[in-house]
């Protein structure tokens, strides 16, 4: 009798078990699938003519560390005083929902580069890593826009979006003629922005999800990167300006967060729409007013800019 209750209790463990294993082995397929959609994200290119829109550019090609082609259009506008705006489109975005923006700050007196980063746009490579290896992107583009004979940007201004906007704050350490960077819902990690996507930014067992995903990404990124957190990095920006751009939503308030350990020389902006969504609404206009002001205030054309080292050096 008592052989058969244990045995009983045995079987009862090993379902039990087996429940549990099958359960584990669920979300874990449930992450990868998940968090692998969102790395292959899908390719938007709106293949415009800027000609047919009288609008004249430079083609731009740069090609990153990685051997990708970065495709972008350079605005060149011969009175800009070596002022520049680099225009970034963010996650499943293309350069070419920035035009109407890019073509306002043109007139108004700036050279404007517009570049797709890997994985988006026009630009070479299927798989986003979500600003880890777009940082080295963003370098590219900041060092074409000050090396080239044409620009020599002695100032620059940064527009970015999601993505974009989380490698261009790793990326603009060694470049102090960044003076003003415009940021729409930038994210402290990429951990945090696949949380966003999937939508766990509440569930509360927070440090289990953020080590599925981290090993996740170690995985279909590969082990060789350092997530770095934007709570480390944007405390160190001094002498930027940092305008914050936020969607009016709960799970934006992160944008918040990072505001608040922001250096002095910051805004923060919350609106309804923010970004591409800003810009692809038939309010697009009042967004952009709000840029040109930034722009207007930080990176004036009649203010003369002498490159300091950010170091003392």
């Amino acid at each position: 009798m008592k052989y058969k209750k244990k045995t009983r209790i045995w079987l009862y463990l090993e379902i039990l078990l087996f429940i549990v294993v099958v359960f584990v082995l669920a979300i874990e397929i449930y992450f990868y699938f998940n968090i692998k959609d969102i790395l292959y994200p899908q390719k938007k290119s709106l293949n415009i003519d800027l000609k047919s829109l009288l609008i004249e550019s430079i083609n731009v090609e740069i090609t990153n560390e990685d051997g990708q082609k970065l495709v972008g259009w350079l605005l060149l506008n011969r009175e800009s005083k070596n002022k520049a705006m680099l225009m970034l489109p963010g996650y499943e975005a293309d350069k070419a929902e920035l035009i109407n923006v890019a073509s306002k700050i043109f007139d108004s007196g700036y050279s404007v580069l517009l570049i797709d980063l890997r994985a988006q746009g026009d630009s070479e490579g299927d798989r986003s890593t979500l600003g880890i290896k777009e940082k080295d992107d963003v370098i590219y583009a900041l060092t074409y826009l000050i090396n080239d004979n044409r620009v020599k940007a002695t100032s620059v201004g940064i527009w970015a979006d999601n993505v974009s906007a989380y490698a261009s704050i790793l990326a603009v350490e060694k470049f102090p003629q960044v003076k003003l960077l415009l940021l729409n819902n930038i994210y402290p990690n990429p951990i945090h922005y696949i949380k966003n996507k999937m939508k766990l930014s509440f569930v509360s067992i927070e440090s289990i999800i953020d080590y599925i995903i981290n090993q996740n990404l170690k995985f279909l990124i590969g082990k060789d990167f350092i997530i770095n957190d934007l709570k480390d990095t944007i405390p160190n920006l001094k002498g930027r300006n940092l305008i914050f751009f936020q969607t009016d939503k709960a799970e934006y308030s992160y944008v918040k967060n990072l505001y608040d350990i922001a250096p002095e020389r910051k805004e923060l902006i919350v609106l309804k729409q923010v970004g591409i969504d800003a810009l692809n609404s038939p309010n697009w206009e009042e967004y952009y007013k709000l840029i040109e002001e930034k722009i207007s205030t930080y990176l004036p054309l009649d203010e003369i800019h002498h490159v300091v080292s950010l170091y003392g050096e």
